[in-house]
């Protein structure tokens, strides 16, 4: 019978602390967004913050799922200069996801929102882009 690896105290707090991490780079999306949102006429800016944290989160979901299922490994993305089409590739599934669950929400034609929602995306992903070009020039 196989056992298990067990997982010692400071596999656990690493955990945690990269759960954080990503809990906050996904608020500050959220928010990024939103104010994207707001300042593009979508809506005032409590309700841009519920639609983004709505899309965020079922694009966050997909994301893992997709990144789970294809096991894409992003350290070696980055390391075989995959990265940047990988973040490309995650751009358009957010665009496409999150218009679909604004489009069922909201009951809004996709063509009506796919600016607005674009627009809000790239915004977030030059954050991304920049924080990923940034940390790639902290290790050389």
């Amino acid at each position: 019978m196989a056992s298990t690896p067990q997982l010692d105290a400071f596999s656990g707090i690493i955990i945690l602390v990269m759960l954080g991490f990503g809990a906050l780079a996904l608020f500050a999306v959220i928010l990024l967004e939103a104010i994207v949102l707001r300042r593009l006429g979508w809506a005032a800016l409590g309700r841009s913050f519920v639609d983004s944290l709505v899309m965020n989160l079922a694009s966050a979901l997909i994301g893992i799922l997709v990144a789970w299922v294809l096991r894409i490994d992003f350290t070696q993305a980055q390391l075989t200069g995959m990265l940047i089409p990988l973040v490309v590739f995650s751009l358009a599934l957010s665009i496409l996801v999150e218009g679909g669950v604004i489009s069922f929400v909201r009951r809004r034609h996709l063509r009506e929102i796919l600016r607005p929602l674009a627009l809000a995306n790239i915004a977030s992903y030059a954050m991304i882009i920049l924080w990923i070009i940034v940390s790639s020039i902290r290790k050389v």
